[in-house]
């Protein structure tokens, strides 16, 4: 019982921390795009709570928060195009029953590729 309630305690401290993970690939062995400009890939994952699954109560992770910040990165680094490859978002609202009906994890991912010299 006390691993159990440990356990908890570290999702919930996990989940509550709002985390935000970036990686990203440039290695394409010299190929590029179907133009032939170069591509970075990126993969971003997030993670936050919302308040009874709908309403972000604690760092947003919404898709459209996730885009927001991919491609605000994508400006940064002097990309002139993203192109989203994948893209996903779950509400967690069955792992923690019935206490994630009131506060439940959100996860999205969002994996584009920057492409850099079109345009």
């Amino acid at each position: 019982m006390k691993l159990s309630n440990l356990a908890v305690a570290l999702l919930t401290l996990i989940c509550a921390t709002g985390c935000t993970w970036t990686d990203h690939a440039t290695d394409f062995n010299g190929l590029g795009d179907h133009e032939g400009h170069k591509v970075t890939h990126f993969n971003q994952y997030m993670l936050g709570l919302n308040l009874l699954m709908t309403e972000p109560l604690y760092h947003d992770s919404t898709m459209e928060t996730n885009v927001a910040l991919l491609t605000a990165e994508a400006k940064a680094q002097g990309a002139s195009g993203v192109r989203i490859v994948q893209s996903d978002e779950s509400s967690w609202w069955w792992c923690f029953f019935p206490f994630s009906l009131i506060i439940t994890p959100v996860t999205s991912n969002v994996a584009a590729d920057f492409v850099h010299g079109a345009g």
